[in-house]
């Protein structure tokens, strides 16, 4: 099974998101013409979130809003609020032609296909 390579720049900032509390967990998959992720995104419309593909990189953001009262104040504080953005490169290049995606219950379904020229493809062998 093929990992997806994660940057080391991308570890740290994944750390740091964690840290601060905004952080977008998800599920990343193969199969043999596509990739498939799925990200826990409460709360967030379709409408705003950010998804872009550039060769083999993938970028997803958007902005966890939490709307209190001016009279509320805050005894605890666990809900993730602010803008997040995760970015994942990928070993092949993905064809941003052929995305698919969706939200429901509040995880996003992303389906990336492969680029044509990232595709394994089989060579005839011919005998002389």
């Amino acid at each position: 099974m093929r990992m997806v390579y994660m940057h080391p720049r991308q570890r740290r900032r994944m750390r740091r998101y964690m840290s601060e509390g905004v952080y977008l967990p998800m599920n990343v998959n193969a199969i043999d013409e596509e990739y498939i992720i799925r990200a826990y995104v409460p709360g967030v419309n379709a409408e705003e979130l950010d998804i872009t593909v550039e060769g083999n990189t993938l970028t997803i953001g958007g902005e966890f809003a939490l709307e209190t009262a001016e009279d509320e104040q805050v005894r605890q504080s666990e809900l993730p609020s602010g803008h997040f953005q995760r970015t994942l490169h990928f070993a092949a290049e993905l064809d941003a032609s052929k995305a698919e995606a969706q939200v429901a219950n509040g995880v996003l379904t992303l389906r990336v296909a492969k680029a044509e020229s990232a595709k394994t493809k089989r060579i005839e062998v011919k005998a002389s």
